[in-house]
């Protein structure tokens, strides 16, 4: 298996619209031919099993023609000591994320052999799409589809990694507070009224909208093209999908 571990500079200049678009040119070196050039992005929540995945269609594909690439590498450290302590990045954060990362997978490509290129990475939020897509526009992306319980159960079991998980939102722990409230009441007097304190404060909310900025570190929906890799499904079943999606 071809992986990637050591991060390269990751500002050196190549137009990566041009190189994604195909078009020809005449350098002379020996890196990847860009007619025979692909990319598949395996996505999905964290915890989702995403690189235990591309690592397994890398396999499949026979190692040497494939290059993984997974984008956890770029996380700066004081960004995963945030994560750690459930603070998420900015939208201003972000962006400058993708572009460093948009670098680094420019960078490995420039340096590989390798014909096929398979990053992986959460892609959380829409911004972080929309930044690799506009660098990548021939890029195909394959979705991880699992639940959020499926993946904080994932999260829960493995070890070492600088994400554990979203904490509970302030929104949460209010409610789970109320209804500690509620029970510790009903406890002491049965003949309490207690049922409506969720509904009255459904009621009493500001909805200010959507979170624009995603502070929350929420996954959100997908709506461009993809395919699907089923959370339930084998990790067998799932890289061979993504080998299918080369053929």
């Amino acid at each position: 298996i071809v992986s990637e571990q050591r991060r390269s500079n990751p500002y050196r200049t190549i137009d990566l619209r041009r190189r994604f678009n195909m078009v020809s040119h005449n350098d002379d070196d020996e890196t990847t031919s860009l007619e025979d050039l692909q990319l598949v992005v395996v996505f999905g929540r964290p915890g989702a099993g995403k690189t235990t995945i591309a690592d397994a269609a890398i396999e499949k594909l026979g190692g040497s023609s494939a290059l993984g690439l997974d984008l956890d590498v770029c996380i700066p450290q004081w960004m995963k000591d945030n994560f750690s302590n459930g603070i998420y990045p900015t939208l201003e954060q972000r962006q400058e994320f993708m572009k460093d990362s948009c670098r680094y997978v420019q960078d490995q490509i420039n340096q590989t052999t390798c014909t096929i290129i398979l990053v992986s990475f959460s892609f959380v939020n829409v911004d972080l799409r929309q930044g690799f897509r506009k660098a990548f526009p021939n890029s195909k992306w394959a979705l991880v589809d699992t639940t959020e319980e499926e993946a904080e159960l994932r999260i829960q079991q493995r070890k070492g990694h600088f994400y554990t998980g979203a904490p509970k939102s302030e929104e949460e722990e209010e409610e789970e507070e109320e209804d500690k409230q509620q029970k510790q009441q009903a406890e002491e007097d049965p003949q309490q009224d207690s049922t409506s304190s969720k509904a009255d404060k459904a009621e009493d909310k500001d909805d200010d909208g959507d979170d624009n900025d995603n502070s929350e570190w929420l996954f959100a929906p997908v709506t461009f093209e993809h395919t699907i890799l089923p959370g339930t499904a084998s990790i067998e079943e799932n890289a061979q999908r993504v080998v299918d999606i080369l053929v």
